[in-house]
């Protein structure tokens, strides 16, 4: 049907059968806590004074509501939502229409406003009385009744302005209404809980179960305000159980029935308490399942809590209070108290030491420690670079651009075999290049090492084809035994396929528990690492900057030199290697220590273009350069030229050139 805002919040008043079943007794099932459902149950009551409310008096699940209300409770929706009323809409088959303006006899229509009628109309429902002055005249009466002093309330009967009546109305739950006797009253001790609402105790020890207690107003829990408070709070189920142990020298807050968690829970999502909780809900089977529903659900939300037994054979706070043994739940409260305090003072103390051991003045020590031993360098092997360095790499992250088949594997793996040579320790996470190739290619440039040594031709070195095709003969042999000198220092990771950082740290912390020392590490290269398991991002380059930032930190975390070896962007292939050049990863600027650019010498110079290019990729050697772009540690600018001795996996030095205006 179609209907108007308004309108469509009538029908669903007028007709609760739309959603709600008749109870066997009186009143309709409810959907909540199920009563009304056995066959001598009254289930929801109908409000006389507020159209459509309905109240749960059995079940105690809530006072003053409406459909749309108890449609939310039921589908975890926000009661007074936009959601729910939708939801009430769907259920009961409603199209909401505009109001389609003056009518057809022009008598004009009440003006829409912005915000939807039956918002209004519920609002204006569930506007609540401000009991504050009852709750005086009630607090005057309170000599009129022992009940506080038997249950051993003192100091807190004044805190909480509880107060006394002898003429609360009500309705006897036993009863139908029109049956004789179903209007009655108590004699009743009243527990305020905020200005808009109350709960109310039956003084008459014989009324039953059903006729005990009833809430009135907004039903939340009891002293809420405790949880901005500055003790850790006890949470229990009834409001005397609360009172009981604020009298024994705690903080408390009371569910005020079975089943009302869910309701602090909510609460606790909105605002956390100020100190840890201490769950001690009674002893019965409905309150300790539902005290582990609350301890699931406050685990769940990463509030601090624990569960304590401060009541000992006892069922309740209250109960403990009253006994003989009453000196040990007071006991019982005081420890549980002093044991969190105890762990906060702990967690304090924690906090400061961290805090005081990053101060500049912790570690002036250690700072001048680590200053007369000096800053370890690695040097790299090839002297003009080490000089410009000032002694080879350092602590930090090393990265080495470079176009495709300019080298850069090559001229980072040349640097690993020099730092196995001086006894260092490397571990190289190769993506792209299999174990034994790089072996074969170490292998190769001993042959031409050899060949120079001797002052033999460079011809007469081998190739890394005639070391895989395994070409026998003394040149090889001799390289070989050169070459294992020192391969014991070398640990190729091999992983032809993506693998994330977190899997290199963890290789990396492997190798340095078993060796006792870090290694240098070297990654080849950034372009094929992939993001660690459970890490979303939307592209390559924000993978790439994760892994720069990431790899930063392994250097740090364990001082050593870390090289990450990085393609040129292909925009830049025709210029001289600047910041620009690295592909897609923003964060290689900011992060490394050292930058490296690899390039053809002569590229980026007036004239170049491909053709230069490929002239220059078939020379032997090839005429290259190897520019610092970036030296954290000292001067930047240098390029260093070098001859590429490609066909044997070999750079060797020629000279250094200043940057311009040195």
């Amino acid at each position: 049907m179609e209907l108007t805002r308004e309108a469509a919040l009538q029908h669903i008043h007028e007709n609760p059968e739309g959603y709600l079943q008749r109870a066997r007794v009186d009143g309709y099932i409810c959907p909540i806590c199920g009563s009304g459902s056995g066959p001598n149950g009254t289930g929801l009551t109908v409000s006389k004074k507020l159209l459509g409310r309905f109240t749960c008096f059995a079940g105690g699940c809530f006072t003053g509501v409406d459909i749309p209300d108890i449609i939310a409770m039921k589908e975890g929706l926000q009661p007074g939502s936009r959601e729910a009323l939708q939801r009430a809409y769907d259920l009961y088959g409603i199209t909401i229409i505009k109001d389609k303006g003056p009518s057809s006899t022009g008598q004009a229509k009440t003006r829409q406003t912005d915000k939807p009628a039956e918002r209004d109309t519920m609002q204006e429902a569930k506007k609540q009385e401000d009991y504050t002055a009852q709750y005086a005249e009630w607090h005057k009466r309170i000599g009129e009744t022992n009940y506080p002093e038997k249950r051993g309330l003192t100091s807190t009967v004044k805190r909480f302005q509880l107060g006394y009546t002898d003429s609360f109305k009500t309705t006897d739950a036993y009863k139908q209404e029109g049956e004789p006797g179903y209007y009655v009253t108590w004699k009743a001790l009243i527990f305020p809980n905020g200005p808009e609402g109350y709960s109310v105790r039956n003084l008459d020890t014989e009324a039953g179960e059903k006729n005990r207690y009833r809430i009135r107003g907004i039903d939340k829990p009891f002293n809420l305000q405790a949880l901005q408070g500055e003790k850790p709070v006890f949470v229990v189920e009834g409001e005397i159980d609360a009172l009981s142990v604020i009298e024994a020298g705690g903080e408390a807050v009371a569910l005020r029935g079975a089943g009302k968690y869910k309701e602090l829970l909510k609460i606790l999502e909105k605002q956390k308490p100020a100190k840890p909780l201490i769950l001690a809900l009674d002893k019965d089977k409905r309150g300790q399942e539902d005290e582990e529903m609350l301890a699931a659900g406050l685990k769940e939300r990463g509030i601090p809590f624990l569960q304590a037994d401060i009541t000992g054979e006892y069922k309740d706070a209250n109960e403990a209070f009253n006994s003989l043994e009453a000196v040990n739940f007071i006991q019982a409260v005081q420890n549980t108290i002093n044991s969190i305090k105890s762990e906060e003072d702990r967690a304090r103390e924690e906090t400061r030491a961290r805090y005081q051991g990053i101060t500049a003045a912790a570690n002036l020590e250690a700072f001048f420690a680590e200053t007369k031993k000096g800053r370890k360098a690695y040097p790299t092997g090839f002297s003009l670079l080490d000089e410009q360095l000032r002694g080879g790499l350092f602590e930090g992250l090393t990265i080495v651009g470079a176009i495709t088949s300019a080298g850069k594997t090559t001229l980072a793996m040349q640097m690993a075999d020099y730092m196995a040579q001086a006894g260092h320790d490397v571990l190289i996470f190769s993506l792209e290049t299999s174990r034994h190739e790089l072996m074969g290619r170490s292998i190769s440039r001993e042959t031409l090492v050899k060949s120079f040594m001797n002052r033999e031709s460079i011809y007469k070195g081998m190739t890394f084809r005639d070391i895989m095709d395994g070409e026998p003969g003394e040149m090889l042999e001799a390289a070989s035994t050169a070459y294992s000198q020192y391969a014991g220092h070398l640990y190729i990771f091999q992983s032809l396929g993506k693998i994330g950082t977190r899997r290199i740290r963890a290789e990396v912390e492997g190798l340095t528990n078993e060796k006792g020392a870090a290694p240098v590490v070297i990654v080849d290269y950034l372009q094929l690492l992939g993001p660690n398991e459970g890490e979303r991002f939307q592209g390559a380059k924000e993978t790439m900057d994760a892994a720069v930032t990431d790899l930063k930190c392994l250097a740090v975390d364990f001082k050593t030199p870390v090289i990450l070896i990085s393609s040129f962007n292909r925009d830049n292939y025709s210029k001289d290697a600047n910041l620009a050049s690295f592909k897609e990863s923003g964060g290689i600027e900011y992060s490394a220590d050292l930058l490296l650019g690899l390039q053809y010498e002569g590229a980026g110079k007036q004239g170049w273009n491909q053709e230069k290019a490929e002239q220059a990729a078939d020379m032997n050697p090839r005429k290259m350069e190897l520019k610092i772009m970036k030296n954290r540690n000292g001067a930047w600018g240098q390029r260093i030229s070098m001859d590429y001795y490609a066909r044997f996996n070999f750079f060797r030095e020629t000279g250094v050139k200043r940057k311009q205006g040195e």
